[in-house]
């Protein structure tokens, strides 16, 4: 193992030299072509007083410098350990199946190489897993009735629009505009306004979640 070391040059001097460990194979030519400088300049490079680095590579370092190092990667472990224990404990004791993905197939590094294909891949709405979306038995969850039956009424009977100088969705109260407001999130409703009207309707994505919805009944 070599050594990275460098010093941060300003108008008004140099910062003490820092060391960082690198490859064996390392080179001052292979860490400029890397990105390493960059990202060690990057540090600085807001400030107008500051010119860059001056670095080198050397074989060795002094003990100082890899005790320090050691005694960093000593904290690291034992925090790394700690969050293990912790997290193998909630494995145990604190966790659920999500309910509206536990029958979905969870998406895999081998699902995003099929772009194009027609495999689509969203995150759970209640839990975030990507999932193969096709997979998923409801994207909004049947026991959610406010936003299932304005669903239903947006697919059945059309779009609803209201002329106003307020700001307000046609919407009958305020447990209907919460659940609107549930639908948009879920791509299932959309909403516009011009010239002072405001309209409400159902995506695409939301008359194909009414039909399994209806279906159920």
């Amino acid at each position: 193992m070599k050594w990275l070391k460098y010093q941060h040059k300003f108008s008004s001097g140099r910062s003490a030299w820092q060391w960082k460990a690198v490859d064996n194979d390392a080179t001052e030519e292979s860490v400029r072509e890397d990105g390493m400088l960059d990202d060690i300049a990057n540090e600085y490079g807001y400030s107008d007083k500051y010119s860059g680095i001056d670095f080198e590579i050397v074989d060795k370092a002094p003990q100082w410098v890899v005790l320090k190092h050691l005694g960093i990667a000593v904290e690291r472990r034992e925090n790394a350990n700690r969050e293990y224990v912790m997290y193998k404990q909630l494995l145990q004791d604190n966790t659920e199946e999500c309910r509206q993905c536990k029958d979905a197939t969870a998406a895999e590094t081998a699902h995003y190489k099929q772009h194009g294909t027609g495999v689509a891949i969203k995150p759970c709405p209640m839990c975030g897993l990507d999932i193969l979306v096709d997979t998923v038995p409801f994207w909004l969850m049947p026991d959610d009735t406010d936003a299932v039956k304005l669903l239903g009424s947006l697919v059945e009977q059309g779009q609803r629009s209201v002329k106003s100088k307020k700001f307000r969705w046609p919407v009958e109260d305020e447990d209907e505009e919460k659940a609107y407001h549930r639908l948009s999130k879920l791509g299932l409703v959309g909403g516009s306004i011009y010239q002072d009207t405001y309209e409400i309707h159902a995506t695409k994505s939301g008359e194909a979640e009414w039909l399994k919805h209806k279906e159920r009944k």
